[in-house]
């Protein structure tokens, strides 16, 4: 798929240091995916981890695998991607599952193309769901904003419901909204540990 001037395809192995650079600029060092990490998504499931390029190189990024999901409860991240290697990827579970998604900034429209593939050409040809968990960066701007140190499921659910990206990006894609998690991704210093859970059919 190519719109205005951008291509959305499968990644290469010839595209991973763009993608350590572009995951450096958009997440902290410590939750950043180096080197060793791609290259285990691309060896394991090649066919989930979708980019978007310019002539410039990989602007935008989205990695699924697929996942043996409990019935009940919302595993951590660390848990449910095998802490971002994709080892746990089971070609015959029940979800696709979202491991990482970055894009840059300044290309605002990508992020719903990219998206948009993902759905397209990994996770409706193989009639499976697809879940989220998105890290929550409006929890840190609230606290920072009103001087408090906690928030509580309540106050998160109604910030997810209201943040500009649950609602011009998922909810424009079809995605509905399951739920909030603490500690979903622990070592996010924006989002708090908080995961806002969303999923499409």
């Amino acid at each position: 798929m190519i719109r205005d001037g951008v291509v959305y395809r499968a990644a290469s192995l010839d595209d991973i240091s763009g993608l350590v650079a572009l995951d450096q600029r958009k997440w902290e060092e410590n939750v950043s995916a180096g080197y060793d990490k791609w290259e285990s998504r691309m060896r394991i499931f090649p066919e989930g981890v979708r980019v978007a390029a310019d002539e410039g190189g990989v602007v935008g990024v989205a990695v699924v695998h697929i996942v043996r999901y409990p019935e009940s409860g919302f595993p951590t991240w660390s848990e449910i991607t095998a802490d971002g290697y994709i080892t746990n990827h089971n070609p015959l579970g029940n979800k696709i599952y979202g491991v990482n998604f970055a894009v840059d900034s300044v290309r605002p429209k990508v992020a719903y193309n990219l998206l948009e593939s993902v759905v397209d050409e990994v996770a409706r040809p193989r009639d499976l769901p697809w879940r989220v968990g998105y890290t929550a960066p409006f929890v840190s701007k609230y606290k920072e904003r009103f001087g408090v140190d906690e928030l509580n499921e309540e106050i998160v659910e109604r910030l997810a419901l209201e943040d500009p990206i649950v609602n011009r990006l998922f909810f424009r894609l079809g995605f509905k909204f399951l739920g909030v998690s603490r500690d979903y991704f622990v070592d996010d210093r924006l989002s708090d540990g908080w995961g806002v859970m969303l999923e499409i059919e």
